[in-house]
């Protein structure tokens, strides 16, 4: 069966699941975390031609990445197809929605002087369009913080009705 998408995509995936046994000094001390051993867990980020089809299963990452605390394959597989992976936020109460209302509302209108500095000139060129692209995020994970919030408060609420 072929695959869909290009051989460089898959070794970007193991580049990033090497980066994430990295954050436990590597695949010995991931091994601690997981049910693989530390030789398996080598071959799953290794790009040998011998090891080139052998990736790590699904299970094995969630235990590393929730180790990590940071989901560093799962991110990238994420934007690959096209999703961004946005933290949720820590923290309850009404506090926390005014916090992340102003946030998005203080991140959207440092975009929006982004976007009218950009088209100043009457085009958008790559550095700008990077800057942007960064802005956007931001502003995604900020409504992403606030939509979570005000969630978390109305639980809240509903809870102690």
């Amino acid at each position: 069966m072929a695959r869909r998408l290009p051989n460089q995509t898959y070794g970007l995936f193991k580049a990033r699941f090497d980066q994430l046994l990295d954050r436990f000094g590597g695949s010995t001390g991931a091994a601690g975390y997981t049910r693989l051993s530390q030789p398996d867990l080598s071959r799953c980020a290794s790009t040998s031609e011998h090891n080139a089809d052998r990736f790590v299963a699904i299970d094995v990452l969630a235990d590393l990445e929730d180790a990590a605390g940071d989901p560093v394959v799962s991110r990238e597989l994420c934007a690959r197809l096209g999703f961004l992976v946005v933290p949720l936020p820590k923290g309850e109460g009404p506090a926390q929605v005014l916090k992340a209302s102003g946030r998005s509302a203080s991140e959207m209108g440092k975009l929006m002087v982004e976007v009218g500095a950009a088209l100043a000139d009457g085009r958008i060129d790559m550095r700008e369009a990077n800057t942007i692209f960064k802005g956007v995020n931001q502003v995604m994970i900020d409504l992403a913080h606030l939509a979570e919030s005000v969630r978390q408060e109305a639980f809240r609420e509903e809870d102690r009705s």
